[in-house]
């Protein structure tokens, strides 16, 4: 009676072993962007310099 839940214990810890595991080439795909520069360059509000009047 105690062996059942201990096998079922030990069946979970090795399925979750198990799904740990690499399927593939661990390359970025691509078309991809990354990595990349947050928050991107084009989105920025040049601040004024030190000393120049704010517009």
């Amino acid at each position: 009676m105690r062996a059942a839940p201990l096998l079922a214990a030990v069946l979970i810890l090795a399925l979750a072993v198990a799904a740990c595991g690499k399927r593939g080439p661990l390359l970025p795909p691509e078309d991809s962007q990354y990595p990349r520069t947050y928050p991107a360059p084009e989105t920025m509000v040049p601040q004024p310099e030190e000393g120049e009047p704010e517009s």
